[in-house]
């Protein structure tokens, strides 16, 4: 799925600070839970940059500043959405189950980096 047009890279500076808040806040939520044992139950998906659990409302502020930034840079047609993040952060992530996923099958179906090989020769 592509979601920019090779004509149109203005979009790429918001997917990198997306990329980099996912990061800054992944490893916030790594220091926090360094000597706590995680279950399935206990982390949350979203965090503040604290480190803390995103609230609704949080969340939904970002989202209108993200929307209100996509449409001063004229990208508001841009398709975009959470999942596509999440997506996202299991291709870039080195290890897989960062999305929680019990089964291969499930964590490939969010892998959507294709694999590149050299050529023989």
């Amino acid at each position: 799925m592509e979601i920019a047009s090779e004509d149109d890279k203005s979009i790429l500076p918001i997917i990198f600070e997306l990329t980099y808040l996912t990061a800054a806040r992944g490893k916030a939520a790594m220091e926090r839970h360094q000597h706590h044992k995680i279950l399935p139950i206990d982390p949350p998906l979203l965090l503040t940059r604290a480190g803390d659990r995103l609230t609704r409302s949080g969340l939904n502020s970002a989202m209108q500043r993200l929307k209100k930034k996509m449409a001063d840079r004229s990208l508001e047609d841009t398709y975009w959405n959470l999942h596509l993040l999440k997506s996202k952060s299991v291709s870039d992530s080195k290890d897989k189950r960062i999305a929680g996923h019990r089964s291969e099958a499930m964590r490939e179906r969010y892998n959507t980096k294709t694999e590149t090989h050299n050529p023989a020769g």
